[in-house]
């Protein structure tokens, strides 16, 4: 079988790489720019959504969440019906800075298909989607069951890498997560 999470996995280490150095200049720590992105687009979104539209577990959210709240890109304000359900928004200082990441995302576009035919690079994109689609029930099942896990022996504080190796460890088990 063609090993192609190698190559993606690359991919995502080297735009991320140069994308770190270039939020580094608007005083984004490494990948809070995906963050603010995310936010601007989905005015209101809960820690939960966030999780789940970017893939990352809800310490990693909460831990990211809090220092961009901290640093004046967002807020987090509470919901007019329900006090405890916090909404986030991205603050003026976040809105400033949408319009670069979106141009710096742009040039990576253009030099990761630099080459490609238009019907080419809409073709990686279908793939892509089709890849994440594969993945996206994986993912969403094996984060509900080990959160639960944690949650009903009181250690919520994990990390992207144990969920990772988790679900790692139930499938070898030919089990899905739920």
């Amino acid at each position: 079988m063609i090993d192609i999470l190698r190559e993606i996995g690359m991919i995502d280490r080297a735009l991320d790489s140069i994308a770190n150095i270039e939020f580094k200049q608007i005083d984004l720590a490494r990948g809070q720019y995906l963050y603010v992105v995310r936010i601007y687009e989905h005015p209101g979104i809960i820690s939960e959504q966030l999780s789940n539209l970017i893939k990352v577990d809800r310490t990693t959210i909460a831990r990211a969440v809090k220092k961009l709240e901290k640093n004046g890109f967002i807020e987090r304000k509470s919901d007019p019906t329900n006090k405890k359900i916090k909404r986030l928004y991205v603050t003026q200082k976040g809105k400033e800075i949408y319009p670069f990441i979106i141009r710096e995302n742009q040039f990576s576009n253009s030099e990761a298909l630099k080459g490609f035919s238009e019907k080419e690079a809409q073709q990686v994109h279908d793939y892509l989607v089709r890849i994440r689609q594969n993945i996206d029930g994986d993912w969403g099942e094996c984060a509900i069951a080990i959160f639960k896990y944690f949650r009903i022996y009181g250690h919520l504080t994990i990390g992207k890498g144990i969920i990772l190796f988790l679900c790692q460890l139930l499938f070898q088990n030919g089990k899905k997560c739920c």
